[in-house]
């Protein structure tokens, strides 16, 4: 399967599903995102992170992670892709950020899950 650069470098790969029970087709698009830039700071994933994005019926991609709180949208890929690392850039900044006693058992384990997944530099 031969990926799609989008604008951003990242890599998107398409296929088909078809569910031949209800004769419905839903597309599913896989980027793998290996970093990306927010508000002057650079985000680089220690292995590329896997969006795997649902196009919708009304046109929409989405993409949601529940162990890492994240639920996005977009209307094409680079919509997409922007709008999970708006998602992510506040996870980071309020939870990876933030101090282990501020926090929830739940929040210090989601500290160390995006510790461990994701390097920030200026």
């Amino acid at each position: 399967m031969t990926p799609t650069v989008l604008a951003n470098g990242v890599h998107a790969y398409n296929w088909d599903m078809v569910v031949p029970r209800f004769r419905v087709v839903h597309q599913k698009t896989m980027i793998a995102l290996s970093q990306f830039e927010h508000e002057g700071m650079t985000y680089t994933f220690k292995s590329p992170y896997i969006i795997d994005a649902e196009y919708s019926e009304d046109g929409i991609y989405e993409y949601s992670n529940q162990r890492l709180g994240i639920y996005v949208q977009g209307k094409n890929y680079d919509e997409l892709v922007e709008s999970f690392a708006f998602s992510f850039y506040y996870q980071w900044k309020d939870i990876a950020m933030e101090d282990d006693k501020n926090l929830t058992q739940d929040a210090q384990l989601l500290k160390q899950i995006l510790l461990a997944m994701c390097e920030v530099t200026k």
